[in-house]
């Protein structure tokens, strides 16, 4: 049992750090995780494959640490994961649950997987760039800023590492906004009964082996170990009547 006591101190000196930090409030930063409704809008927009090309090598290097993404407590994610999952399971029970869960095959293991694998709450940078139509970098600048400077720095690293490349040439001036979301999640411990104890009153933590789609690796998840997750989507896609744009504007630094 002292085990669960400590855990329940842990949350319980963690709940003070979920809606500050440093005595600053922190909800106008964070979006919570139904508010980032990305994959419908980026699907429906039409851009061409090389520009999902860029989408996908600036997801690939996008890899910002913990703390640049967050300071809060792993015991405030794991509240904030539990507080998601309720809110998730009231959904459903209310009728207007998330499709993805809703619609899998188990919708009890969707369920425990968006829980114990997607963060709560997300930070957002806004990297908008305009290229020439030779492909050239025209500007690059953050439009929208997650609140967190170092951040934005790695979202814009990552978005020019992918245009240089790719760098995708067409007709006209294109100017593309980037969505580049990070977020942290804390693996939630494994409660069970201890072994070897008669009584069975006894508790052991445990933890789990998460399977890592992109590395193709097993990695354990240890509970309480802060693991970052990212993204990044194409959000908006326009081009320029003017079609004899070429790269002569010096790129833009930005943050």
């Amino acid at each position: 049992m002292r085990l669960v006591g400590l855990l329940l101190l842990l949350c319980v000196d963690a709940r003070a750090q979920v809606d500050t930090a440093n005595g600053t409030p922190r909800a106008n930063l964070d979006l919570p995780r139904d508010a980032l409704d990305l994959k419908t809008r980026s699907e429906d927009l039409h851009v061409p494959p090389a520009w999902r090309d860029v989408e996908r090598d600036g997801a690939a290097a996008f890899h910002p640490s913990a703390r640049v993404v967050s300071e809060r407590a792993p015991a405030a994610m794991v509240l904030r994961q539990l507080d998601a999952f309720h809110a998730a399971e009231r959904a459903i029970e209310e009728g207007h649950g998330d499709p993805e869960i809703t619609q899998a095959r188990d919708e009890a293991a969707e369920l425990r997987r968006k829980f114990e694998d997607e963060p709560a709450e997300w930070r957002r940078t806004q990297i908008e760039v305009t290229l020439a139509a030779d492909g050239e970098l025209q500007s690059i600048v953050v439009a929208s800023s997650s609140g967190r400077r170092e951040l934005d720095r790695e979202a814009m690293r990552a978005v020019r590492h992918a245009l240089g490349r790719t760098r995708p040439r067409g007709k006209s001036v294109v100017t593309v906004r980037f969505a580049c979301d990070a977020g942290v999640v804390a693996a939630p411990p494994i409660l069970g009964t201890a072994g070897g104890d008669p009584r069975g009153q006894g508790v052991t933590a445990g933890m789990r082996l998460r399977f890592d789609e992109t590395t193709r690796k097993v990695e354990p998840q240890i509970p309480f170990v802060p693991r970052v997750v990212t993204r990044i989507r194409i959000i908006d896609f326009a081009l320029s009547e003017n079609k004899q744009g070429t790269g002569n504007r010096k790129p833009e630094t930005g943050n």
